[in-house]
């Protein structure tokens, strides 16, 4: 197994990915936009929150479970970037989401989503919408067609009847 160096962590890819991406997080109305907010947000200091997640990539669970909160992200997902296997599996198992009522290929992209990083998820999220964007233009342009369409019968309706009128 290869040596991970001080900012090749699992946690600190995860953390660089997030802030990389300008998402902001809120939490009662505050915005972190900063490592350095994100830290205070879970009760850390700037320098004692990079010192953990760079060289060890380790937080502790309450910190974990702290960040999962501000980032609203999957605690069992943080818990496992930070080396809590063992309480990450706990935490997976024990609040399951209950996706019983989902086709087979919607809870397999919900789980595909879930172990997703922030980078891939908002290239999902780019791609959903485009392809939605790229349906409406499909629907807008077959109404368009369907309205042109009822538009000529309609103006030949009306003129067959004048034609029939006319010959009376």
């Amino acid at each position: 197994m290869p040596i991970q160096s001080r900012r090749d962590t699992p946690l600190a890819k995860y953390i660089d990915d997030v802030m990389q991406e300008k998402r902001m997080f809120e939490k009662g109305g505050e915005v972190f936009r900063t490592r350095g907010d994100l830290a205070r947000a879970i009760g850390m200091s700037d320098s004692t929150f990079s010192r953990s997640v760079k060289s060890d990539g380790k937080l502790t669970v309450e910190q974990c479970l702290r960040l999962a909160a501000v980032t609203r992200d999957d605690p069992a997902r943080i818990l496992a970037y930070s080396q809590h296997d063992v309480l990450a599996k706990l935490v997976a198992r024990l609040w399951k989401r209950d996706d019983s009522r989902l086709t087979h290929k919607e809870q397999e992209h919900i789980e595909r989503w879930r172990r997703a990083t922030p980078s891939e998820q908002l290239f999902h999220d780019a791609l959903l919408d485009a392809a939605e964007a790229r349906a409406t233009i499909a629907v807008s342009s077959r109404t368009s067609h369907v309205m042109r369409r009822k538009l000529a019968h309609d103006r030949a309706v009306a003129h067959a009847r004048r034609r029939v009128e006319t010959r009376r």
